[in-house]
């Protein structure tokens, strides 16, 4: 397997494309997400286009394509950036594998529904990407200042690694002192599955595999995590870690799914852990994917993933509580 390409860290004047591959945003907020990028000292792009007429998505699937291509191409811009969570970026993955590789890596920073993009992009093109809020939640003080400077460190070059602390053992090869060095891949769970079966899809051999959810009820997350075993998407993962769970309750407000998981975890003969806090109450920590990260695994379980930049100036580890 080839090794993952570094995209270059962000300085100011450096060009961003802004990009919608799941739903749109109003006029004011793009309005605000582009204010907010040029008092950073960055230059936004926004397709003039970018929204259009389309009942699911931001556009059609064509216009987004065409955006999403034209960013990842374009060789003075240093970063594609998603403005919104929403439905739409997986329609995308099959319109991708057709075109070339980009000549130039670049960041690509997405949410949870760009998970599709995310293992497309580390998988046929060996890019690292970052895991993280969309724009719209950036300027909606939706996450953390503390968030916020984690983040904008990573893309700037001034954060040399991510670090998670106290992670929480589900099985009993989880417990057992060991460390682990692999590249960290993943996304939502639920969407993650929709990938299975693709001719880009990853296969994570040799990967530690994250996985995070937000909305599911208890027997869906079964459902999930079930087509993981019996299609052996899991047959050379080496450990998964498992993020949060915003809003996985049942009809009648309980929380169930804690037991479906650790069930799924007992199966295994991998470690899997969980704890990973990388969404809700407004604490959004970035998770870099492509990245080779080293997890201890123990009484202190710790994971920690350099951002996946190219090494340049002066760079700081900071831990986010």
């Amino acid at each position: 397997m080839s090794a993952f390409v570094k995209w270059n860290y962000l300085r100011k004047g450096d060009i961003i494309d802004l990009v919608a591959p799941g739903s749109g945003t109003s006029e004011q907020t793009l309005n605000q997400i582009v204010s907010f990028l040029e008092g950073l000292g960055l230059k936004p792009r926004v397709p003039k286009d970018l929204l259009g007429p389309e009942l699911l998505s931001s556009n059609s699937d064509e216009a987004r394509a065409r955006h999403l291509i034209a960013a990842l191409h374009d060789v003075h811009s240093k970063a594609v950036w998603c403005i919104k969570n929403g439905y739409g970026s997986g329609r995308l993955t099959s319109i991708l594998s057709k075109i070339n590789k980009p000549l130039r890596p670049k960041l690509f920073i997405g949410g949870p529904d760009s998970t599709a993009l995310h293992l497309f992009i580390n998988n046929s093109w060996r890019w690292p990407t970052i895991y993280g809020p969309t724009l719209d939640r950036v300027v909606s003080n939706k996450i953390t200042q503390e968030s916020l400077e984690e983040l904008f460190l990573g893309i700037r070059g001034k954060l040399a690694a991510v670090n998670f602390d106290g992670l929480r053992p589900l099985n009993e090869s989880a417990k057992a002192p060991s460390a682990i060095s692999a590249p960290i891949v993943g996304g939502h769970l639920s969407k993650l599955s929709l990938t299975i079966g693709a001719t880009w899809a990853i296969k994570p051999k040799n990967l530690i595999l994250f996985l995070d959810e937000a909305g599911s009820r208890a027997h869906e997350i079964d459902g999930y995590l079930e087509q993981l075993i019996q299609s052996s998407y899991l047959s050379n993962a080496i450990a998964i870690i498992f993020g949060s769970f915003v809003g996985c309750t049942e009809t009648d407000g309980r929380t169930i799914w804690q037991p479906i998981v650790e069930r799924f975890a007992s199966a295994l003969s991998i470690p899997v852990l969980s704890g990973l806090q990388n969404a809700g109450s407004g604490l959004i920590r970035i998770v870099p994917f492509g990245c080779e990260a080293e997890l201890t695994i123990g009484a202190k379980s710790r994971l920690s993933i350099p951002v996946g930049g190219n090494s340049e100036g002066t760079s700081t580890s900071i831990k986010v509580a």
